[in-house]
């Protein structure tokens, strides 16, 4: 429309702006929050299935937190003027509204939010008494295409600057263009208008009775706007006949009406000087919980970023590389690799079901009769197909605590640990497993070495991408170590 809209700068003016500015800065944050925290999670999930439910979950917090959004704005842009009867935050709100809009006026229901914001911008100036400001928009919007709706207000505020200037001529004209399209609009606008301008018409042709009758159901109304709505035409009705009783009409107006025009002038008629109230401190609830909800969010925010980051990064021990005896391993290998590394002979036949093999580190063969019965220590290899993908050691089924200890210092797992490490060189070694980096601590899993499903009585479990390690543990100390290549 090229038009330039300036703010109202009286203190109350620039107060509303900043509280409109603030909720619309609060959702913005909440929606880039939810946002990251919906990025990173469907990082981490491997599975397309997630990341569609994680999808639709998210676009259903997205519609919510802009409809929330809508409401909450609209109620403010309401209640400031319905409520409060402050008409400087009222047009700022709308101006900033306004201002918003102008850099999408491509998008038709934009360009509708524009329209709708300029003519309550209109509607505020014509209640401050800005009349001129007021004028120059009415002007720039008749020479935009507008729906009934839109035309129905312009004619209204057209007929309020005639019934300013008791120009009984120029406001039947616009009366009777409101009727042309009354029935093609929303029911309950229409009535709405219909009452602000019979309640015009009436005082302009002096009409007591109807003008009481309106003014009446306004003074019923909940809303404190119309009461002083009500109880100023009331008042002009009264003066106008000459009938003393409109002094307590006016001095209703003039000390609630804030800076309304028609409190200034009801002030005026009566000696008083009308005092724009102070605000009073409202939703400090509201404000209490909007704010405690964006703490807890960024919360959320920062332990998913942080879980992700812990989570993807390498971690220094999340590697197969393994020492027995000496000799270096990696998993996973082939069984031909392991025996040739290790200098040893796996015999196939004697990997069980499961694919676990039992390799002897020390071995001790005993001769009974025809019987030739194996015992000492070993380690369990975890074999699928050809290939090793798992190591684990076990100490804990020996009467012989020195044996136990020679067989914890042969393999040695990655970050320099062995069965015989103690419980807190293994969490430190380790702890880059899961981080909660805000609080900064990891998750350990109890586990069941045996099976590896969880269990509540002892043990770790440390993930990283590429392989496992569960510790089992018993009094204090390390029973046994499992590396797993994932």
């Amino acid at each position: 429309l090229n038009m330039k809209l300036n703010y109202i700068e009286s203190n109350i003016g620039k107060k509303k702006l900043k509280e409109i500015k603030r909720v619309d800065l609060f959702y913005l944050i909440s929606f880039i929050l939810i946002t990251i925290n919906y990025i990173v999670i469907c990082l981490d999930i491997k599975k397309i299935t997630g990341i569609i439910v994680f999808t639709i979950i998210y676009i259903i917090i997205a519609i919510l937190i802009r409809l929330i959004r809508k409401k909450h704005t609209t109620k403010m842009m309401t209640e400031i003027l319905l409520k409060d009867i402050c008409v400087d935050g009222f047009i700022n709100m709308h101006i900033y509204n306004a201002k918003k809009a102008e850099k999408k006026l491509n998008n038709p229901r934009v360009y509708q939010v524009y329209n709708y914001s300029l003519l309550n911008i209109i509607d505020g100036y014509l209640r401050k008494g800005n009349y001129e400001q007021a004028n120059d928009i009415i002007k720039a919007l008749e020479k935009q295409e507008l729906d009934n709706m839109q035309k129905a207000f312009l004619i209204k505020y057209k007929a309020k600057i005639a019934y300013n200037d008791n120009n009984k001529e120029e406001f039947d004209i616009q009366y009777e263009n409101f009727l042309k399209i009354a029935n093609s609009i929303n029911e309950k606008i229409k009535n709405q208008i219909l009452n602000s301008l019979d309640i015009q018409k009436n005082i302009l042709e002096n009409n007591v009775s109807a003008t009481n009758k309106i003014c009446d159901q306004l003074l019923n109304n909940q809303l404190l706007l119309n009461k002083i709505m009500g109880a100023y035409y009331k008042g002009v009705i009264l003066e106008k006949n000459n009938n003393e009783e409109y002094k307590k009409y006016y001095k209703f107006v003039a000390e609630n009406g804030n800076n309304l025009i028609i409190a200034k002038k009801a002030g005026e008629k009566i000696g008083i000087e009308p005092q724009v109230k102070k605000q009073k401190k409202k939703h400090l609830v509201s404000k209490f919980f909007a704010s405690l909800f964006l703490i807890i969010l960024i919360f959320i925010t920062i332990f998913v970023c942080g879980f992700y980051i812990e989570n993807v990064k390498p971690k220094k021990w999340d590697t197969g590389i393994v020492y027995i005896n000496n000799t270096k391993i990696e998993l996973p290998c082939t069984i031909s690799e392991f025996e040739k590394n290790m200098n040893v002979e796996i015999e196939v036949d004697k990997i069980d079901t499961l694919g676990s093999y039992e390799l002897y580190l020390i071995q001790n063969n005993l001769s009974i009769g025809d019987y030739n019965i194996v015992s000492g220590k070993y380690i369990e290899l975890e074999i699928e197909g050809d290939v090793i993908k798992g190591i684990k050691i076990d100490i804990s089924n020996s009467w012989n605590n020195d044996l136990d200890e020679e067989l914890g210092n042969m393999v040695v797992f990655p970050g320099g640990i062995t069965a015989n490490s103690k419980i807190e060189e293994i969490q430190q070694a380790y702890k880059t497993g899961i981080i909660n980096s805000p609080m900064r601590e990891w998750s350990e899993e109890i586990v069941d070495d045996r099976t590896n499903t969880t269990q509540y009585s002892y043990g770790f479990k440390y993930s990283g991408n590429k392989y496992d390690i569960s510790i089992d543990t018993k009094d204090g100390k390390v029973h046994s170590i499992y590396i797993y290549a994932k």
